[in-house]
C-alpha cells in the first residue's frame, strides 16, 4: 500500500491543470506549509482524506482504498465570480478524467472518483476572497 502514490493519482492531475491556466494558480496540498495569502494573490488548496483501508474477504483482506477530496480555489472579492468559475472548472475536469483515460495499469497507483459534488460559490466574510469549492469521494488500489 502507498498513499503517497494514491495522493499523486489526484493531485498530480490538479497541479498540472492549475498550472497550465493562462494566468496559474498555486496549489497547496496536505501538510504543504503556505502563508495565508491576500486578495492580489490566487491559490487552491487539495484536501485528501483516507476512509476505509480494505474489503473483508472469506479467507483474506483485500486493500481497497477509499476516502474523500476536496478542493477549493480563493480569487480577490469584488471581481465577479468568472475568474472563480474559470479556476473550478479546470479543477473538475481534470478530476472527471481521472480513471477514465485507458485500462487499469498492471502495476502501481489507480483510482477514480465517485459522484463530484459542486461547484459551490461563497464569498468569505473575513476574507478578502471569493471562493468556489469541488468535492467528491474515491476509490483507489495500489498494486
Amino acid at each position: 500500500m502507498s498513499y503517497q502514490e494514491v495522493r499523486r493519482v489526484f493531485e498530480a492531475p490538479v497541479s498540472d491543470a492549475l498550472a497550465n491556466l493562462a494566468e496559474p494558480v498555486t496549489l497547496f496540498v496536505d501538510n504543504q506549509p503556505f502563508v495565508d495569502a491576500d486578495a492580489a494573490e490566487e491559490y487552491a488548496v487539495m484536501r485528501l482524506d483516507f476512509g476505509q483501508a480494505n474489503v473483508s474477504a472469506l479467507q483474506s483482506n483485500i486493500e481497497f482504498l477509499r476516502g474523500s477530496l476536496v478542493v477549493e480555489v480563493f480569487c480577490p472579492k469584488n471581481r465577479g465570480p468568472g475568474r472563480a468559475q474559470v479556476v473550478i472548472q479546470a479543477v473538475i475536469e481534470a478530476l472527471l478524467r481521472i480513471g477514465t483515460c485507458g485500462p487499469k495499469p498492471t502495476s502501481g497507483a489507480y483510482g477514480r472518483l465517485n459522484e463530484l459534488s459542486g461547484p459551490s460559490f461563497y464569498s468569505l466574510d473575513n476574507k478578502p476572497f471569493f471562493s468556489a469549492r469541488c468535492g467528491a469521494g474515491f476509490i483507489a488500489s495500489y498494486n
